[in-house]
């Protein structure tokens, strides 16, 4: 149909993003359904011709070797780094998913890469129990199912409101990992999403071959189980369709199998869906590459797109609304911009002495770690998550059995020689919690023993594993911790040293490593170092004190 001829269509010079994406939906339609084993797809045709954006998707990218994805600095859990030396943009969509490095993870939002570029990939992670590296780079994996990614939209839509990034409720997308674990009666030993695929792998292969990409010129597809619309993937061109066809069935299937019949009239279904959509309420983000975000919110719908070059590239849009409230919204037609977030000026309150950094406020205090007000300690251990004695002894005594039972079951999951020094892993705390607080223990590997004798760390150790700390703090989305000044005690006489550097060096290295963080600090609101005795006390605010002046 010419552009000319739809009503619907509202003509300006330079159409705003909204706009764009609404004569978009509005003009899209349905085809005839495809079902088989309880999945029906209903597949969605353009009604105007979009203008062609240049790009290649992920997998094609990697092939070609146009693009490498490899771990950040080493390790980062809610970012990877891509490299990108191809000659056209690289499209990710929502729900991609990459497997390799420590682990494998799922990307949080549609983005388009731009040529030429050292790109920071916002990610959430789909294999708990996994912190190793298993090949350098990552390769392309599944698209994650439906409940999934829009229990990931949620928390991204939220992040876009809160602090302009697309960040995601890591602790949501574990929960949702595991309940697609659950109904694929599929065990994982490290909770890794990519088993529940492979469990399920006879029966999703075959609906994949009982479903064939329409190839008539479909843009997008409208997915159909358990009595209602779960999902729909709208590109700007039949060939990214048929591109992403086959593990898009794949991805829907695998919550389909299980979700009993359709629907009498699919068809009608879909319609009044991607009507929804087209009438639905927008909010537009900027996102990290090209283009535009929008987030949008209906009756009975929510998703979200990327807009660029005056195309919608991709639409995901989900059937149930996510759980809690969106960011402020406006008509899909207007335009609306979330003002970034406020970020507090550094300064230093030495009456309460307490430096706050952007956001992140980092306090001293005379106090028992084990009765301190926050939601999680991070403790020093070794490569066993214990320490033997002193402080982490005694979380160990007051935490309990349930807690050592869980430390039992993680570290055969690590490394075959125990975890490394220098990174962190996080538990429950058995007996310590107390509703929100003291729920969980983040052990930051500082700690090593040969022979029966306890090897000196070094600040850069303890630096390392505070910073992998926090970062998994992030990731479970912890507001407030408590810690203490680790490496720092006098050894017994007969002892080697417990470090390679001055004491006053070693807490140093602990406060640098948290005011570092508060640069790129999200959830973690708070870092409170406990000591209760005075010299200790005054050691830890004298290295915060400095590390915060030079910094």
């Amino acid at each position: 149909m010419p552009r000319g001829t739809n009503p619907l269509i509202v003509h300006r010079a330079t159409p705003e993003p909204q706009v764009i994406l609404a004569d978009w939906l509005s003009g899209l339609r349905v085809g005839d359904p495809l079902s088989h084993r309880g999945l029906t797809l209903v597949p969605v045709y353009p009604t105007t011709s979009a203008a062609l954006v240049p790009y290649e998707t992920l997998a094609t990218a990697i092939a070609s070797r146009h693009v490498t994805v490899t771990e950040l600095n080493g390790g980062s859990v809610p970012e990877l780094a891509v490299q990108h030396r191809g000659p056209v943009p690289v499209l990710l969509i929502d729900g991609d998913q990459v497997e390799g490095g420590r682990q494998n993870r799922v990307v949080n939002t549609t983005i388009l890469i731009p040529v030429g570029v050292d790109f920071t990939l916002p990610v959430s992670c789909v294999e708990q129990g996994r912190w190793r590296e298993t090949r350098v780079d990552f390769s392309s994996g599944e698209i994650v199912p439906p409940s999934v990614r829009r229990g990931k939209e949620s928390s991204v839509r939220a992040s876009y409101s809160r602090v302009g990034a697309p960040r995601s409720d890591q602790g949501e997308v574990w929960a949702r990992v595991s309940e697609s674990l659950t109904s694929a009666q599929a065990f994982s030993h490290t909770s890794d999403l990519s088993d529940a695929y492979t469990a399920r792998r006879v029966d999703l292969e075959d609906t994949r071959i009982n479903l064939p990409c329409p190839n008539d010129g479909a843009v997008g597809v409208v997915a159909i189980f358990g009595g209602e619309v779960k999902a729909a993937d709208i590109f700007d061109r039949a060939e990214t369709l048929s591109e992403f066809w086959p593990r898009l069935v794949r991805s829907y299937a695998l919550e389909a199998v299980t979700s009993g019949t359709g629907v009498p009239d699919p068809a009608s279904l879909a319609h009044a869906f991607l009507t929804s959509s087209a009438q639905a309420t927008a909010t537009l983000n900027t996102p990290p590459g090209l283009g535009q975000d929008i987030r949008l919110s209906g009756s009975g719908v929510r998703g979200a797109a990327l807009v660029h070059g005056g195309v919608a590239i991709h639409t995901a849009l989900y059937g149930a609304p996510g759980s809690g409230k969106g960011p402020s919204t406006s008509t899909v037609r207007g335009s609306v911009v979330p003002a970034p977030r406020t970020r507090r000026n550094a300064a230093t309150q030495s009456t309460s002495r307490a430096v706050t950094v952007g956001s992140l406020t980092v306090n001293v205090v005379a106090e028992n770690l084990l009765t301190l007000e926050a939601e999680a300690l991070i403790l020093s251990a070794n490569k066993r998550l214990n320490g033997g004695s002193g402080l982490s002894a005694a979380v160990e005594r007051a935490a309990g059995p349930t807690f050592v039972a869980e430390r039992d079951r993680i570290v055969p999951t690590g490394p075959s020689n125990g975890f490394f020094r220098g990174t962190a892993v996080v538990t429950s705390s058995g007996n310590l919690a107390a509703g929100r607080l003291r729920r969980r223990l983040i052990h930051a590997i500082t700690m090593k023993y040969e022979h029966g004798h306890r090897l000196p760390t070094t600040p850069e150790i303890v630096y390392a594993a505070v910073r992998d700390a926090l970062d998994r703090a992030e990731v479970y989305g912890i507001g407030s911790l408590g810690t203490y000044l680790m490496a720092t005690r006098t050894a017994r006489a007969g002892e080697a040293p417990w470090a390679t550097a001055p004491r006053e060096v070693m807490a140093t290295a602990l406060v640098r490593a948290i005011l570092d963080h508060a640069r790129i600090a999200n959830h973690v609101r708070t870092v409170t170092i406990c000591e209760t005795e005075p010299e200790r006390l005054d050691m830890a605010w004298e290295a915060l004190r400095r590390a915060y002046t030079v910094g």
